[in-house]
Formats: structure tokens, C-alpha cells, sequence
């Protein structure tokens, strides 16, 4: 082939749209598994708190039974990497209850912290907001910081 012929221009033209495709459907591919996968794992992150939630509100179920019953053993399996913990701050003395998969450790408790911007602002009160709406809770009490800008952002919304 000579370096000046159509054939060649044909599939140099041809080579170059089929990598430049190849890479925009790689790219919006990758970014739809993405998002896909952490909207599945949301979900599942919202039934287990759901399961959760209302494993402690049931007064009948022993506490050793509370949280047996979310459906995943990696929360049983210890030093698994998946755990939670809840500590009750409404009785007289702090009531701590986590996962088997912690052994015998309890997570550090998190120093009251601002919420930074709007959009964090929004996603935690809509959880707030999930909280509230599930049937088996009765009261929520947050002691979330947001701050006055944020606050009066929110109200323009």
C-alpha cells in the first residue's frame, strides 16, 4: 500500500473511530457498573439496618439473638470485616450491642463533628428521615451540627 492511498486513509479513519467508541463505551460502561453496584450495596445496607433497628426495638428477643437474624454470617464469622454496634444512650447507663464478628473489641465512638456541606447535610436527613418512617421505630434524636449556612441552604430548597 502505498502511504498517499484510500484504502490505507479508509483504515487508518476506521482503526481510529473504532478505539476513540471502544474507549467512550468502556468508560460509560464502567461507570454504570459503578453506580449500579453501589446502589445495590445501599440497598443491602438499608435492609440490614432496617433488620437491625427493629432486632433491638423488639423488647422480646434476647439480646444475644439481636442481630442473628440479618441474613448475612459474615456478621457472625469473627474479625470478618462487616460490623456494627449500637450503644442505647437513652438509659442510665450506656448499652452497647454490636456484632459477633467484633469478638471482643467495640468500635471507637465518633466525636460529634459538623456536617460539612449541603449535600451531606441532605443525606443525613434522609436517613434521619428513613429512620422515622420505619415502623418499628418510635422516636429518632440526632444530635447532628449543621451549620447556619448550610441550615439556610437547606430552607431554599
Amino acid at each position: 500500500m502505498r502511504a498517499n492511498s484510500l484504502a490505507l486513509r479508509l483504515f487508518l479513519s476506521a482503526t481510529v473511530w473504532t478505539v476513540l467508541i471502544l474507549l467512550v463505551t468502556g468508560f460509560a460502561l464502567s461507570g454504570l457498573y459503578r453506580s449500579s453496584t453501589e446502589r445495590g450495596f445501599d440497598r443491602r445496607l438499608g435492609v440490614y439496618l432496617k433488620t437491625l433497628i427493629a432486632d433491638l426495638a423488639a423488647p422480646d428477643i434476647p439480646i444475644e439473638k439481636t442481630g442473628q437474624m440479618l441474613g448475612e454470617p459474615l456478621f457472625e464469622l469473627p474479625l470478618s470485616g462487616w460490623y456494627w454496634q449500637v450503644t442505647r444512650l437513652d438509659r442510665t447507663k450506656p448499652e452497647v450491642t454490636s456484632s459477633r464478628s467484633l469478638w471482643d473489641r467495640t468500635l471507637p465512638h465518633l466525636e460529634q463533628q459538623a456536617v460539612p456541606d449541603l449535600d451531606g447535610a441532605r443525606k443525613v436527613l434522609k436517613l434521619l428521615d428513613a429512620l422515622e418512617e420505619t415502623d418499628d421505630v418510635q422516636d429518632v434524636y440526632s444530635n447532628v451540627d449543621i451549620s447556619d449556612e448550610v441550615a439556610a441552604a437547606l430552607d431554599e430548597d
